[in-house]
């Protein structure tokens, strides 16, 4: 998951993730990603002279939604348990 597998795991160390929540987040972090690109492609738009440091993100987001592609429901939940079962003191 591209290194948020250590982000689940810090997070769920202090709070565990609902059924649900581990069921939907890799669909949220997708939208998130989806979202970082469409509002950056569209402030360059509107601000061209400033369009290469708006869009200094974009690359890595693009990238993000590449390792998440693969992952259905199930298996992006499947990923999301293990990441929480990963954690070590």
């Amino acid at each position: 998951m591209g290194g948020a597998e250590h982000l689940i795991a810090g997070y769920a160390s202090v709070i565990a993730l609902s059924a649900l929540e581990a069921k939907l987040l890799v669909g949220l972090m997708r939208a998130r990603q989806s979202a970082l690109i469409l509002v950056n492609y569209w402030r360059s738009h509107l601000f061209p002279a400033d369009a290469q440091y708006i869009k200094k993100n974009v690359a890595r987001a693009e990238h993000g939604l590449s390792i998440l592609a693969p992952l259905g429901v199930a298996s992006g939940e499947m990923a999301v348990l293990a990441a929480m079962s990963s954690f070590q003191p």
